[in-house]
């Protein structure tokens, strides 16, 4: 091939190389090498290799961004070198040694801006919500059980995408508890059925440093928002959490204990609500409690109570208490009641 064909051929691969998305670990060269010749695939193709056998993990089929280029360029590259790439596919999963049909799953995430909320149950101490910024890895995190005015602060590390371990701190920066776990690839209450996993559980074990009880947990991942530890509800406009930490431990306490003169303090007036498929204007503490019973149903109660009441999936209208049976204001209201 001549020199100007060949400059122009590359010059094709690599254009086509360029819509490719960079959203796998399998992406270890830059397509801007594309440059170098269709030789460079080759290499390209058998780095993924490597990289399979040091790991121990392939996908079962190529990341998006190796199939959409082989797609996308079938028009400049050789059907012969297209093949090789396919073959090279193949060899990367008998070097990984895992059957054909399974897929490696990894917990790997840089998000230090990003807030990942959990809930599970820390043995006989009952429901505890967990919420863990996963940045490569070092871990950081706050958990707290339901009911409690109180955060445990967690650090610690992520080994190889699978291993956890962290350790819990009191408001004095004690260490009191320790918690070590792995984010399975397969859920081990089988929940969520055979579905691969990557970071959706982590299961493991609980200690207290003080009476060195140990126990099992298990935390299923419940939602994402963005923000940080330190200012959870920036989203809604509140600069200080507790305000809305404050009132959905004071509803939840409020829909266990039955008290429904608080949970009419706690409204924002006036309040629109669909009672009976009729949507009504509350705009008082009297009209709320005449149709008290109509809107908090059993089903809501028990939807509530069973959530953490701290630590709340938030957006920019509301921060939400259960599974959206009730919004918190950033006033720190109760601005929507969904029976």
């Amino acid at each position: 091939m001549e020199r100007g064909a060949a400059e122009g051929t590359n010059a094709e691969i690599y254009r086509a190389g360029r819509v490719a998305v960079h959203a796998h670990p399998f992406d270890i060269v830059a397509w801007d090498i594309v440059a170098w010749d269709i030789v460079a695939w080759d290499i390209v193709a058998w780095d993924i290799v490597a990289w399979a056998i040091v790991h121990r993990a392939v996908p079962v089929v190529p990341p998006p961004s190796f199939t959409l280029a082989l797609v996308r360029m079938r028009p400049v590259v050789p059907q012969a070198v297209r093949a090789r790439w396919w073959l090279v596919w193949l060899v990367a999963l008998l070097g990984a040694g895992l059957p054909v049909g399974r897929a490696g799953a990894e917990c790997l995430r840089q998000e230090p801006g990003w807030l990942w909320n959990y809930e599970g149950t820390l043995g006989a101490a009952g429901r505890a919500r967990m919420t863990l910024v996963i940045d490569g890895e070092r871990v950081t995190g706050v958990y707290a059980l339901a009911g409690s005015a109180t955060d445990v602060v967690l650090t610690g590390r992520l080994t190889a995408g699978r291993t956890l371990r962290l350790e819990g701190r009191d408001p004095a920066g004690q260490v009191t508890a320790r918690i070590t776990g792995t984010f399975p690839t397969r859920d081990p209450s089988g929940r969520l059925g055979e579905s691969p996993l990557t970071c959706d559980v982590m299961a493991g074990t609980w200690e207290s440093l003080a009476t060195h009880t140990r126990v099992p947990v298990q935390f299923n991942l419940q939602d994402g928002t963005a923000g940080s530890l330190a200012h959870r509800y920036a989203a809604l406009g509140v600069t200080d959490d507790a305000i809305i930490n404050r009132t959905a431990l004071r509803c939840w306490l409020a829909l266990r204990d039955g008290d429904r003169q608080t949970l009419a303090d706690l409204v924002a007036y006036p309040l629109s609500v669909v009672v009976g498929g009729r949507r009504l204007r509350l705009r008082t503490r009297t009209q709320f409690l005449a149709r008290y019973g109509a809107m908090i149903t059993p089903s809501l109660r028990a939807a509530v109570l069973a959530s953490v009441p701290r630590h709340l999936f938030v957006r920019d209208q509301g921060a939400m208490l259960g599974a959206g049976e009730i919004w918190i204001g950033a006033t720190g209201r109760i601005v929507a009641i969904n029976p």
